[in-house]
């Protein structure tokens, strides 16, 4: 588990790129391409999914640089702008603030998960 957050840090600014990529992919893609799952709820879980895993990767890669407070601002204002854009694009997109409530939530679980494990982390060098 410790290794975990070592190769995580060391390789997250290559993992964060490649994560916005798919969030970007996922996100913005025409609605009739999106898999159709009959399972309650399963959009906001995704897009949860998609917030821990951007503001963890975030998190790696500027933990020495900035607050976390920032890095959760820039993961919301992320998720707000892509809903904002789907409500501009020429097909079937249309922008939702439950999406956008369960990016922020997502981006919440994100930071807090890093924080434990980076915690766990220095813990056990010491």
């Amino acid at each position: 588990m410790i290794k975990l957050i070592d190769i995580s840090i060391k390789y997250a600014k290559y993992f964060f790129v490649l994560w916005c990529g798919i969030i970007l992919y996922g996100c913005l893609m025409p609605s009739n391409e999106v898999p159709n799952v009959r399972i309650p709820n399963i959009d906001k879980i995704v897009h949860m999914v998609f917030y821990i895993g951007f503001t963890y990767l975030l998190s790696a890669v500027s933990y020495k640089k900035w607050k976390k407070r920032f890095t959760l601002l820039i993961a919301i204002s992320f998720g707000i702008g892509i809903e904002v854009i789907q409500g501009l694009l020429p097909f079937e997109r249309s922008p939702s603030f439950a999406d956008a409530a369960a990016n922020t939530i997502g981006a919440i679980i994100g930071i807090i998960l890093f924080k434990i494990l980076y915690k766990k982390s220095q813990l056990s060098k010491s």
